[in-house]
């Protein structure tokens, strides 16, 4: 799916440094500002770029299961290959034609949010088949200096949930940042059905976010150094690769924020005996309790998949990984094809600047991390 105007083509090898040579799709040598003289590739927003060279793995299908980057979220905003399922507004989402994080018209959506009464507004994905793995990620922007809350219970914002059945009111997996008596934000949460209920094993927490267990079956992946901001746009991720039969406990969650792996654990028991192990509809928007005033948030380029294989660029030239310890510039693509040695993509610029330097990084099933080209983008 296009991200801009530009349709063109080029293709570079991938590997551990930069691409020794870039051809256009036809074989023929690309113009002179397609690399310089150290080897570095120009992006432009929206062209279709192939890089070759890499172990990438095997991804049955290129494209994601669902993308919002240049168009609304609709029935007919769905990439090839999905089995079926829709995009449901819930409330009464705008829709901003010129993307407020990026220079370029791209789609994103305004959520209002008045009191604590719903409707909650929220962008929804009901998809009609049961995923084992879910990739999801998404930019948010909260206007507003803080979440105003209330005190007692309630002061919460649960922005990403995954539901077991199409109508949202049972929810298996949640995301929340709780907030404080005064409507700062205190934490980040996980929690879900069942989730907690055997013992689990944190296996990696960024040094600045010190997560941790919380009594009943909530896990913070973060404290109160490491909690979403207000009025700032932030990037998250979210990996879960269910337990392979109900109530099992072969679980992986990884959540990032800004590049930055806030928390990795695994073991978690999800669901509960005697439930049925579907994950249908996933949800990102507030919906929360004990507001006082007004709230807006902003979502955009929302990318849905059910693998962790993906593409994207970075502004780190040498990521520690699988756990980042720092905050980290990141923009995933979309791939249109999808080989063992090579991929090709739309470029994404987001919200990287003209002539930025930057490096594409591959992510195979396995969760293995291969190194592309450096790249940098072009004027729009």
């Amino acid at each position: 799916m296009a991200c801009g105007n530009d349709s063109s083509k080029t293709e570079t090898d991938a590997g551990v440094g930069p691409a020794d040579a870039v051809a256009s799709a036809d074989g023929s040598e690309t113009d002179a500002d397609s690399t310089d003289a150290g080897g570095i590739l120009t992006l432009h927003n929206g062209e279709s770029v192939t890089i070759k060279g890499g172990d990438f793995g095997a991804k049955e299908t290129a494209a994601p299961l669902a993308v919002t980057y240049d168009s609304p979220a609709s029935d007919d905003n769905w990439s090839t290959g999905v089995l079926g399922g829709h995009w449901e507004l819930r409330g009464e989402p705008i829709l901003i034609e010129q993307d407020p994080r990026t220079d370029y018209p791209q789609s994103a959506y305004k959520m209002s949010y008045d009191a604590y009464y719903p409707p909650y507004d929220a962008l929804c994905l009901n998809h009609m088949v049961p995923e084992d793995k879910l990739y999801i990620s998404f930019w948010m922007y909260r206007d507003h200096d803080t979440l105003a809350m209330t005190t007692g219970s309630g002061n919460n914002s649960k922005f990403l949930r995954i539901y077991t059945d199409a109508e949202g009111q049972s929810g298996n997996l949640v995301v929340t940042f709780v907030c404080d008596d005064n409507g700062d934000p205190a934490n980040l949460s996980v929690t879900g059905d069942g989730l907690g209920t055997h013992p689990y094993s944190i296996d990696y927490s960024a040094p600045t976010c010190d997560a941790g267990y919380y009594s009943g079956d909530w896990f913070h992946p973060s404290s109160t150094t490491c909690v979403p901001k207000m009025q700032a746009w932030e990037h998250y991720e979210f990996y879960v690769d269910y337990p392979t039969q109900v109530a099992g406990t072969d679980t992986q969650v990884i959540l990032w924020k800004d590049g930055m792996t806030v928390a990795r654990a695994s073991g978690m028991t999800i669901n509960e005996e005697g439930q049925v192990n579907d994950r249908r509809l996933i949800r990102i928007g507030q919906v929360s309790g004990g507001r006082t005033l007004h709230y807006d948030e902003y979502i955009d380029e929302v990318y849905i998949d059910n693998t962790q294989a993906r593409v994207f660029i970075a502004d780190e030239a040498n990521l520690q990984w699988p756990d980042s310890p720092d905050e980290i510039h990141t923009e995933i693509q979309v791939a249109t094809d999808w080989r063992p040695t090579s991929i090709t993509f739309t470029v994404n610029q987001g919200s990287f600047a003209d002539g930025q330097q930057a490096y594409v990084y591959v992510v195979t099933s396995d969760g293995e991390l291969v190194p592309g080209p450096v790249v940098q983008f072009g004027s729009r």
